[in-house]
């Protein structure tokens, strides 16, 4: 097997892993809302997603037989994701109080420019020009999808989802450099776990365990752990094939993927400038990946 060979094989598994994290956690919104339409509380939602989300990895490293020990640093690294991951849920979370969905993810979806941009000037990627604009036509695809509601230009809604954009963008750069020393899913459990650790006991303070009262609502409280569980690990293990700064970019179409599952479940219709939206963004994202390059 000849060198390009291998390393297409290696471009696939990765461009593979982040379609199917899209995917997976694409489904999480629209999960909730079956959940949440049926009675049960926010923290709830958030809460019990972790408590799947880590019971996958934590099952995953037993049934591999890798156990739970890692080094302190990466330990380390693991918390402050998880601080990151914790501050982005708030910051989704928060944002939708204020300002439309739409502008939420809009702006949310600014962080694959802040990850190029950084791994730019850090030396660790070259962004050509056309890279560039490439990146900037999947963004305007986005903005055409995603068909943003500009009436509630809330300070505060905008500043939250900012808020939860700079965190992700961490959570990126810590788990990458977690990465050097430890396995994804090593990495994801402890990162998850620390979130749970924090809203586990902010819901029972707070007397919000609420449980659906529907068998679909239950089902939407099931999808939304399992599809964050599995999203983030194929997200973070798809780091270790085409790097943080191709996998961010590809993950612009999980939007794409919710938009086209709400229609699926939810029976949603999209407008022409949504498709071409869509449109829009998958040519960039094709064109992005033609070349044959190192992260």
């Amino acid at each position: 097997m000849s060198d390009d060979t291998r390393a297409s094989g290696t471009a696939a598994i990765g461009i593979a892993l982040v379609l199917f994290g899209s995917a997976s956690m694409a489904m999480v919104p629209t999960f909730a809302k079956l959940a949440l339409d049926s009675g049960t509380s926010l923290l709830t939602v958030i809460t019990i997603r972790g408590v799947i989300g880590a019971a996958i990895m934590g099952g995953l490293l037993v049934v591999l037989g890798n156990g739970f020990q890692a080094p302190r640093g990466v330990l380390l690294l693991c918390l402050l994701s998880g601080l990151c991951y914790t501050a982005m849920s708030y910051g989704l979370i928060g944002a939708v109080a204020y300002i439309p969905v739409s502008l939420m993810l809009l702006i949310f979806f600014i962080h694959p420019i802040i990850v190029a941009l950084v791994h730019h000037y850090r030396g660790e990627t070259t962004l050509t020009l056309s890279k560039v604009a490439l990146i900037v036509a999947v963004f305007a695809g986005l903005g055409f999808a995603l068909g943003p509601d500009l009436s509630t230009l809330n300070p505060f809604g905008i500043a939250l989802a900012i808020l939860a954009a700079v965190s992700v963008t961490g959570m990126i750069f810590l788990n990458a450099r977690a990465q050097r020393e430890a396995g994804s899913t090593l990495i994801t459990f402890y990162m998850t776990l620390v979130t749970l650790v924090i809203f586990g006991p902010a819901t029972t303070a707070s007397g919000a365990w609420v449980f659906p009262a529907t068998s679909i609502g239950w089902a939407g409280l099931a999808g939304t752990g399992l599809g964050l569980g599995f999203g983030l690990l194929a997200y973070f293990a798809a780091f270790r094939f085409i790097g943080p700064v191709r996998t961010s970019v590809i993950s612009t179409v999980e939007p794409l993927f919710g938009i086209l599952f709400a229609v699926a479940v939810l029976g949603e219709a999209l407008g022409p400038w949504q498709w071409i939206g869509v449109v829009v963004v998958i040519t960039a994202l094709v064109l992005f990946e033609m070349p044959q390059r190192e992260n």
